[in-house]
């Protein structure tokens, strides 16, 4: 007990409870700095680690000085701390490797730098896959007028993916939806399907509306947005709405694509936004 109790041990202990301490915190510096969960687990593990070896020094103590062996209740208490903290290390790391949404913070910064540009009308349908720091892709559909040449609107795309990069260090991919800007039934019945999912639910949103009209109906496609865990059914949702505006106007087929915002599910990381 002596010679395990002796100054050079608890120096020892000592020494190696600040060295946990100074990777605890550099780890947790910069894997906050660089969005690293993989850092930030290390940094829970040193913190583990130095909490383990503290409580080996103080039962150690404990014991020399009242004789009171500790011993067993200070392992139980290590095992639960290191229990702990590869709980939070191993779901720290999986969320990532698994899937997650993307923080509303990046979402809005996408939709700030794309719609930043005149000549873009409309974005939704954004995906986030992230890999880890500096490996962020992210693909996104958006409106642009048809009338417009193809040609300065692709160079145009191409600017938009080059500044996602350089401002949010991702690889972007940008699909272009050419919508008719300024025909007047077009745009009627867009304001005429805004108004019915309006009051259907107001959170609903649209996007990539067109028609085409035909000797006896009109085809309406769109695409809506509803909140996740929405109250009703996709079929549901579509049979409401259709049946709403062909008590309106019979000769109206609408086709409906329903997407669904904030995705919670794990398989991969994904948002959309319109």
């Amino acid at each position: 007990e002596e010679l395990f109790f002796s100054p050079l041990i608890v120096m020892i202990l000592i020494f190696s409870i600040l060295i946990k301490g100074y990777m605890t915190l550099y780890n947790r510096h910069f894997g906050n700095k660089l969005g690293s969960s993989a850092m930030l687990a290390v940094s829970a593990d040193s913190l583990g680690d130095m909490l383990t070896t503290s409580v080996v020094l103080l039962s150690t103590v404990i014991s020399h000085y009242t004789g009171f062996a500790i011993d067993a209740y200070c392992g139980v208490l290590v095992s639960f701390v290191i229990f702990y903290a590869g709980y939070c290390a191993a779901k720290d790391t999986a969320s990532p490797l698994l899937g997650q949404a993307p923080s509303p913070e990046f979402v809005q910064r996408v939709d700030e730098i794309v719609l930043s540009r005149p000549e873009i009308l409309g974005a939704h349908d954004l995906i986030v896959h992230n890999y880890g720091p500096e490996r962020v892709m992210i693909s996104l559909h958006v409106e642009v007028p048809s009338d417009r040449d193809i040609l300065s609107l692709h160079e145009i795309i191409d600017e938009v993916e080059h500044d996602l990069k350089e401002q949010l260090h991702c690889s972007a991919v940008i699909h272009m939806d050419p919508v008719l800007v300024g025909d007047l039934e077009t745009d009627r019945l867009k304001l005429l399907v805004k108004q019915n999912l309006y009051y259907i639910d107001e959170r609903i949103t649209i996007h990539d509306f067109r028609i085409t009209k035909g000797t006896s109906e009109t085809r309406l496609f769109f695409d809506i947005a509803v909140p996740y865990h929405f109250a009703l059914s996709d079929e549901e949702l579509t049979d409401r709405i259709t049946r709403r505006l062909q008590s309106i106007e019979p000769d109206l087929t609408p086709i409906i694509e329903v997407d669904h915002l904030g995705v919670s599910d794990k398989r991969r990381s994904s948002q959309k936004y319109h």
